[in-house]
This record gives C-alpha cells, structure tokens and sequence, in this order.
C-alpha cells in the first residue's frame, strides 16, 4: 500500500512512550490500593485508582496507534511480513514467558502448584492461545486481546483485500456484541467491545499520518480531563469496568490524548527526557510483575506484622517504589537487551529482502 504523504514524524514519539507507561501504572495503582488496604486498615490512594483498570483501555488504544502508525506502510507488502511476525513475537513473548514462570514458582513454592498441571492450559496459557479462562497468570488475558489483533493485521500486511474484510468482520462482531450485551462480556471473549479499542487507536494513527493536527497540546489536555471526569463517573456507578459506554467514553478520551500528545509532539510543543523513554519502555514490565510483586509483599508485610508498626504512606509508598524500581531493573536488564538483540536477528534474517 503506497500511503499518502504525511507529516514528518519524530522516529520515537516519547509523549506516546510515556503514555503507555501512564496506563500500565494505572493498573497497577487499581491493584496495589485494593491488595494494601487489608494491611494499612484503609483504602491507599483516597481510592482515587478505582477506575486503574481502564489502564487497559488506554493501553488497547495505544497498540492499535502504534502499530498502524509504524507498520501501514507494510500492508499489502508480503515480504515485510516475516520482520512483523518476528519482532511482535519476540516484544510479547520472552518477558512474558519470564514472569509466567516466576509466577508459577511461587505457586509451586506455596503448595498450590498442583492447579498449574494441566498440560492444556499451560501450552495455551504460555501460547496465548484462544481458552475459555484466563491464563495462568491472569493478568495476561490482556495479551490474548493483543495477540489477535497482532495477527489480523499480520494478514492485513499480507493480503490487504482480506485484511479489510476480516478486521471489517470483527468489527461488524464487535458491535453486535456491543448490542446484545451492552454490559460487557468475559474477559476472554474475542468480540469484546474491549476490542473497540484497537480500531480507535488506528483511526488516531490515521489521523496523525495524514498531517498536522491542530490545537494538539489542547486537545491532549482535554483528553486527560476527559479520561480522569470518566474515571470519576465509574466510581460513582454510571459506568462500569466492563460495559459499552464506559469502553467508548474512555476510547474517545484515550484518542483524545493520543492525537494530541503525537501532534503535540510533532509541532515540538511538548518535548520529554529520557525519563519517558524508559518509563514507557519498562511499561511492559510493570503490567506483567506487579501482581507478582504485590503478592511477595503482601507475604512479606503479613509475616513481619508491618502493618502494625510501619505507617501506611511508607507501606504504600515503599511499594509502589520497590514495584516501579523492579520493573525498571527488568526491562534494563532483561527485556530491552532481549529485543535488542530478537530486533537485530529479525534484520540479519531479512536482509536483502526489504526495498531500499
């Protein structure tokens, strides 16, 4: 697919970097302020991150961005579909794998490891492949969402006319679903209107692609109002953590500051460190292991007895560091040079096979 020019694009948009780890972190403050209140004796946070998990939400939004604004070039170009495969693969899987087995240690380590011997639900949980539970380690069922819509537009890069037709299908599923159950479904339903999400975040890329956007930094800043007044609505009960309405407020909220932030980004009115490279880059990271971590703390604080005589601030402040800092240390020290170095593979694989 020959695309239309566009607006120069900065080769790593950092605002989009740091916003992915804003929605891992917000799920994780969901976790942490529900798993910590048993122990400090009230609810961390004033309970403000009781709407965290549309983290998840904002987090769908992003990869449907990210990946049409990096790879539209690709569609109907066959040959770029190995370099695809390859790289979306190795992004998901080796952290992924990673915190899977530490999970399970610490299962079998608790006596409990006997429920994880079902051969079936290993192989699909660490395949992600299509089940009707959620992995072993729950918190993956996100990346069962992911992984469908990786390979959809896999085969929109493939083939271009059935791309269309099939992600025009889900669609089509999508939205009956979103009639026939406007309260939500399971979390591992394919037709979800979770799902809505990824077509959101490529109609933002689109837009972006397509030139300049005006007002961007506004716009940016009235998404995040949008997205936080939202919040406030779900935990009041006009909306909840599963219905329609709730995922279409916050998927035009999450488009809101998508558009902005990139366009902020381009027009050089919103310009970021370093600090935003990593704290999107270790977002992967923090979603996968913070419930891995709450658990080893939660262990911890009950078995010291913390509760009684350390403050809740430090509790949960020491937490949610010691959480922030492990993430950090693995994506630096595991996740990023792994990438590197799958990245590098895909390109020696492929050489000679992409155009000048």
């Amino acid at each position: 697919m020959n695309s239309s020019p566009s607006a120069p694009r900065p080769n790593r948009l950092l605002g989009i970097q740091a916003a992915r780890g804003v929605a891992a972190f917000l799920v994780c403050a969901y976790h942490y302020q529900n798993g910590l209140s048993w122990i400090v004796g009230y609810v961390p946070f004033w309970g403000i991150f009781e709407f965290g998990r549309s983290g998840v939400d904002f987090f769908f939004v992003l990869s449907g961005f990210i990946i049409f604004l990096v790879h539209a070039d690709d569609i109907d170009r066959a040959h770029r579909l190995p370099r695809y495969t390859w790289r979306r693969l190795g992004r998901i899987y080796p952290a992924y794998w990673l915190a899977t087995g530490v999970f399970m240690l610490l299962t079998f380590a608790s006596g409990a490891g006997t429920t994880l011997l079902d051969a079936d639900w290993l192989i699909r949980s660490l395949l992600l492949a299509p089940q009707p539970n959620p992995p072993i380690l729950a918190i993956g069922w996100s990346l069962h969402h992911e992984m469908v819509f990786y390979a959809l537009f896999a085969i929109l890069i493939a083939r271009r006319a059935i791309g269309v037709a099939l992600f025009a299908l889900w669609l089509a599923a999508i939205l009956s679903t979103c009639v026939t159950a406007p309260s939500g479904v399971g979390p591992m339903n394919f037709i979800s209107p979770f799902d809505l999400q990824f077509f959101f975040g490529m109609a933002a890329a689109y837009i972006v692609r397509k030139g300049r956007v005006t007002a961007a930094l506004p716009m940016a800043i009235f998404g995040v109002i949008l997205f936080a007044t939202i919040g406030r609505l779900e935990i009041a009960g006009f909306v909840t953590a599963t219905d329609v309405a709730g995922r279409v407020l916050y998927g035009v909220a999450s488009v809101l500051i998508t558009i902005g932030v990139a366009g902020a980004e381009q027009q050089r009115t919103l310009r970021l460190g370093r600090w935003a490279d990593i704290f999107g880059g270790m977002s992967y990271a923090l979603y996968l292991f913070h419930i891995i971590l709450l658990v080893i703390l939660q262990i911890i604080f009950t078995a010291t007895g913390a509760g009684a005589y350390l403050p809740g601030w430090l509790i949960v402040g020491g937490s949610m560091a010691t959480t922030l800092a492990t993430a950090a240390l693995i994506h630096l020290g595991f996740e990023k040079p792994m990438i590197a170095r799958i990245y590098a593979l895909s390109v020696r694989k492929n050489r000679g096979t992409l155009p000048p």
